[in-house]
């Protein structure tokens, strides 16, 4: 239905789909000012917060204004050129891979494709980093059509099957209890809260990840809309960055009940403080209160894996772990991120030049 953020949401899949680069932008940006005209949703820091407002002609609605005067129709990236075959890079400069975890379902198989083809025409092309692909419900024909999806990069792509699990010391009762707990929503889902703590504990204990210092994670549904200007993992490599973001965003309600409790125990009983992010909290002394929390949006992010990997980390993630926080409170990888970044780290990067967007908000388009 027109005017909802779904239709907006579809919209632009079907020209990512139909290689529309504007009207994909166009629907793109239809979707951010649609949800700038509520006060009441949570939007990007980045975004222009006009809305609708001044735009409209009289009597003209915005599927007409997408399709007839948005400036982006015209927009048509031109690709720098290559550098001569043997003057390019043959391997990664550095230890970093890029990360999907896909498919659950055909259409996340689907929305892979077309995120690999993006990642290639604006990444992968000129900086030959190795894909992971950790999955799911994906055969051999599947692999080969999204080798072929990734065209001239296909041999960066590694596929290995994802590895949920429940924490070793969690008795089978307690497990198939879980399993039952009836949560609302997508996030509810039992899958989903595997998700979670994967993306905050798993990934980083996989054998195919032990010999990479970097990851830069994107979900299925992530696409870059432009040329990556820089090798990401040498930008993080020599400034000396643990961890890279894009958006922050806040989140409420039953997704971040009982965690700042949590929080404030951890605090108390190591002397912990908050190291970064202060200027994002608006003038509060936290990133989270009883009734809401900050967290990134992890559909982009790139990190030191050994930070993931380091005691500080690990002890703070114990607190989490002992809560059942990700099974039984709906608590999502973006605020545990943001609190284990906030609370641990200092070096932090700031992801200016990377446009992409995802199918629930857009993030950064240039």
């Amino acid at each position: 239905r027109p005017g909802t953020d779904v239709y907006y949401m579809e919209l632009a899949r079907t020209y990512a789909y139909a290689g529309k680069q504007g009207y994909l932008l166009a629907a793109l940006d239809g979707l951010m000012r649609e949800i700038l005209d509520d006060p009441n949703r949570a939007v990007s820091m980045l975004a222009n917060t006009d809305g609708w407002n001044g735009i409209l002609r009289p009597g003209e609605g915005p599927e007409e204004y997408m399709h007839t005067r948005s400036p982006f129709l015209s927009y048509n990236p031109v690709l720098p050129p290559l550098p001569p075959r043997k003057a390019r890079r043959a391997a990664a400069k550095y230890k970093g891979a890029i990360v999907y975890l896909c498919c659950s379902s055909a259409h996340e198989k689907r929305d892979l494709t077309y995120s690999l083809t993006a990642l290639n025409r604006y990444f992968t092309r000129r900086y030959p980093y190795p894909v992971v692909v950790l999955h799911e419900n994906i055969d051999e024909g599947d692999m080969d059509d999204l080798a072929l999806a990734f065209g001239e990069s296909s041999r960066l792509l590694v596929f290995e099957p994802a590895v949920f699990g429940f924490p070793d010391d969690m008795p089978d009762e307690e497990r198939r209890a879980i399993e039952a707990i009836p949560l609302p929503g997508e996030r509810g889902r039992i899958g989903y809260r595997h998700m979670c703590r994967f993306y905050c504990y798993g990934l980083f204990r996989m054998d195919v990840m032990k010999d990479f210092d970097y990851y830069w994670r994107l979900d299925s549904d992530s696409f870059l809309t432009a040329e990556v200007g820089y090798d990401v993992f040498e930008r993080m490599a020599v400034n000396n960055k643990v961890y890279g973001y894009n958006v922050v965003l806040r989140e409420g309600g039953s997704l971040i009940d009982g965690l700042w409790d949590t929080v404030e125990k951890y605090m108390r009983d190591t002397g912990q403080k908050f190291q970064s992010m202060q200027s994002q909290w608006n003038g509060h002394p936290y990133p989270c209160d009883p009734g809401s929390c900050m967290g990134f949006y992890t559909n982009f992010e790139i990190s030191r894996l050994d930070f993931w990997r380091s005691p500080e980390y690990l002890r703070l993630w114990s607190y989490f772990e002992r809560e059942r926080g990700t099974f039984v409170k709906q608590w999502g990888d973006a605020q545990l991120h943001y609190l284990a970044v906030s609370l641990l780290l200092v070096r932090l990067f700031y992801c200016s030049y990377c446009y992409y967007y995802y199918f629930i908000l857009i993030l950064c388009v240039v």
